[in-house]
Parts: C-alpha cells; sequence; structure tokens
C-alpha cells in the first residue's frame, strides 16, 4: 500500500512520435512492487515478486507514488 492512502502508483514514461512531454499510466500495485532496469535505450518495468512486465520500450520511464490522490 501506498503512502498516503489513496495515492496511486503511477508509471511515468515517454510517447511515441517525438511528443515533447511523458505520458502517466495508473499501475494496480504499490510502487515498491515494481523494479525497473535499463538496457542500453530499452527500458523494462516488471512486478518483483512475478517478474511479469508491466512496460517495455524507450526510456527514461520513472515509478512513483502521485502526489495527489484520485
Amino acid at each position: 500500500m501506498n503512502f498516503p492512502p489513496g495515492h496511486p502508483t503511477l508509471l511515468r514514461h515517454p510517447v511515441p512520435d517525438d511528443v515533447s512531454f511523458p505520458a502517466e499510466t495508473v499501475l494496480e500495485l504499490a510502487a515498491t512492487a515494481y523494479e525497473v532496469e535499463q538496457r542500453g535505450d530499452w527500458w523494462i518495468v516488471q512486478i518483483g515478486a512475478t517478474g511479469e512486465a508491466v512496460y517495455q520500450g524507450p526510456g527514461p520511464v520513472e515509478v512513483f507514488i502521485s502526489p495527489a490522490p484520485f
């Protein structure tokens, strides 16, 4: 569970077509459940306990707790 409660986990990642701002995707688990790995220009975000990839693509990427609840 994230602290404070009600603040979801977000994945910030680039969007295609050279858009100048990143996209943010809501993730289901607590921020600490995810691992971020960089392999050259390729980034992978996976659930640490299962190894399931939730993002594979260009970076940089960031998994963080939303500063605002929603």
